[in-house]
Parts: C-alpha cells; structure tokens; sequence
C-alpha cells in the first residue's frame, strides 16, 4: 500500500493556483501505553520528523495498539496498515533468529545504556540481522533497551527456596529459563496483560522495568517488589519502517529520518532511567515493599546468567538452524564492553548525550541512499 499524500495548494495574488506540493503522511503505530516514557519518545520521532523534513513528511502515532497489535505488526506495516511501528522480533523467532542472538542476551545486561548501544551497533553491522528484516518488508531504525527488570507484584522472594513455586511473567526465553532453573513457574502473558493476571491471582509478579509502574499502572497493583536484577529486555524495534513506504522517500528524507531516530530511541532510554527512579521514589511512599535478594541468591542468578549464554546458544542453533551463534553471541558480548565504556561519561538521564552518541557512533555512518533499499 502506498503512502497516502496529500496535495497542499495555496492561492496567488494573481487568483491562480500555485504548483501542488506533496506532503507525506505516516500512520505511526505504537504498542505502548499513551503517556510514559515510550510515548515521549514515539512523539518525539513524529514531531521531528516534520521538522527535520521541512514539512514534506509528517507523521501521526496512535499509542496504545489500536492500530496494530504486537502479532499483526509483521505483516501489517509492509502491507501499509500502518508505515511505522513497534515490531518485536521475540514474538517471531522464526522468522528473526539472527536479531534474537542479540535479544536474547539480554540477560547479562543490567544498563540501559550500554545494552541499547550494544544492540543497535550489533544490529547494523549484522547482514544477516538486515536481511531477515528486508525479507519480512521491514527497515530497522534501533531498539532500546530498559533499566534492570525486577519482579513487581503481590510476592516477593528473597532466596532461592521463595522462588519455588513463583508463578512469575517473564519477557523472554533466557528469562524464562531463569525462572525454570530456581523452581518458578514461568507464564506466557504479555507485558499488558500483567496487571489484571496479578489482579487476580494468575501471577504472583511480572518481570518488568520498574518504570511499568507508570507506563503499566502496577504501582495500583503491586505491594512487593523483588530487587533482584533478571537482565533487561532490548528484543524490539520501536521505528520499524515499512520497506515499501521507506523506498517511496527520497534520499533527504531518508537521511533526516535516519538522524531522527536515535534521539526518538534515547528519549525512551533515558526516559526509562529516570521513571525507574521515580518508582522507588513513589514505592516508599505508597508503602510497597522492596525487597532486597540474599547474598546466596545474588551469587546464584549471577552463576546460571553466566552458564545461560552457552545455553542460549546451543538453543538458538538447535531450533533455528542458526549458524557460527557462538561466534555471533561472542561478538554481541563484545560490544556490550565496548558501550560500557562509550556511555562511562553520560548522565543516564541526558537524552540529547546519549543521542549524539548513537548518531556519532553508529548512524552517522550509514547511507541514507542505500540503507534499506
């Protein structure tokens, strides 16, 4: 499906018509909830888009999936139902096995920071990772990745032996396996449905960034939060461009979206870094308890985080067919060192630094003419 254009004409002193000028409209669809740090960030890609294009592209976003759901955002945006969204290649391993290397090496992460640059340098120097992408009519333009996850709910645990038998949301499979390995019960909800599941007793918490709290409503339905790091979840890409609209752009517009986006993905990031701080914040206040893990447990999860990796591996070749994952997982790894050091110096909370250092280290490099075509 084309993107729709709209002709603007305006009237001359003469009584004639000026030559029409055509201005691009994207429909914008976001999974996530209408306020929070996910939405700042969605309005802020729309909004500059417009600006950085002088007006020749403008873009709507509808928050909340009632656009597009998570399941129909594969199909959806290369089918014009919408021209940008939020694409979550965990939902589809199948068919992103290459992306989810990455993703599902979340686990070792505790940074926002350091995993959204890791990842996003990952991605756009993985062929591969590209590829899968152009295959399914996508265009990848970053992904962020959330503070530490903790589980929030109406149970805590603080060793081991309070994790047996924990019905627990996790986000993803490395996740899933951590849970598995201390006895918990692992249950396949989405982030959106964990308020109403831990509502009525169908989990006892959900893995989530504390910033769910805001962006989910859980501060209404938690009394416990378990302060115990899972890893973070990086498995998305929020400005994923439907590949048919991407090539109807020109080479300007290309680039002033290209320079866009990492500033729209860092508003997210840091967002998440400051609402994580807010939470504790309005915990205390609320009387929702933290719960600090053991020592003992401590050691433990950061033992299985340890092994997991090979697991993931051996579980990614095994499933997907997927070839050289070590040396792939190796590599994600790598970079994961490489950002601890590039984000050293920034404010987790600056969302201009940590966009100039996405554009400088990352998109500046790529060409708007080629990239995606």
């Amino acid at each position: 499906m084309k993107l729709k254009t709209f002709i603007v004409s305006a009237a001359v002193a003469a009584g004639l018509l000026a030559s029409p000028a055509a201005a691009t409209e994207l429909k914008i669809s976001s999974i996530l909830a209408p306020k929070g740090s996910g939405a700042e960030g969605y309005n802020y890609f729309a909004e500059n888009i417009e600006k950085a294009t002088n007006g020749e592209v403008t873009a709507q976003v509808l928050h909340g999936g009632v656009l597009l759901t998570p399941l129909q955002m594969l199909s959806g945006l290369p089918d014009g139902v919408g021209d940008v969204g939020f694409l979550l290649p965990p939902y589809f391993p199948a068919e992103f096995p290459e992306f989810n290397i990455a993703a599902n090496l979340a686990l070792v992460g505790d940074d926002a920071l350091v995993m959204t640059g890791a990842i996003h340098e990952y991605i756009t120097t993985c062929e591969e990772c590209l590829a899968e992408h152009a295959r399914h009519g996508h265009v990848y333009l970053g992904s962020y990745a959330t503070p530490a996850y903790y589980a929030q709910g109406r149970k805590a645990f603080r060793t081991a032996e309070d994790l047996k038998g924990f019905k627990m949301r996790t986000a993803t499979a490395s996740q899933g396996r951590w849970a598995e390995h201390f006895g918990a019960v692992r249950v396949a909800i989405s982030g959106t449905e964990a308020f109403e599941a831990i509502s009525t007793g169908t989990i006892d918490a959900t893995l989530a960034a504390l910033a769910e709290f805001f962006n989910l409503n859980l501060v209404e339905v938690a009394t416990h939060v378990s302060l115990l790091p899972v890893g973070v979840f990086n498995g998305n890409s929020p400005f994923s461009f439907g590949a048919p609209q991407w090539a109807e752009l020109s080479d300007a517009n290309r680039a002033a979206i290209l320079k866009v986006a990492p500033y729209g993905i860092a508003t997210i990031s840091t967002g998440y870094v400051r609402d994580d701080k807010r939470a504790r914040e309005v915990a205390r206040e609320r009387g929702i308890e933290l719960v600090e893990p053991s020592p003992e447990l401590v050691a433990a999860s950061k033992a299985f985080i340890a092994a997991d990796v090979k697991t993931g591996v051996e579980e990614a070749e095994r499933t997907t067919g997927i070839k050289n994952a070590q040396a792939k997982a190796d590599r994600f790894l790598a970079l994961v060192e490489k950002w601890k050091k590039l984000t050293a110096g920034i404010a987790q909370t600056d969302a201009q630094a940590f966009g100039d250092l996405l554009w400088r280290e990352i998109w500046s490099k790529i060409d708007p003419k080629t990239y995606g075509q």
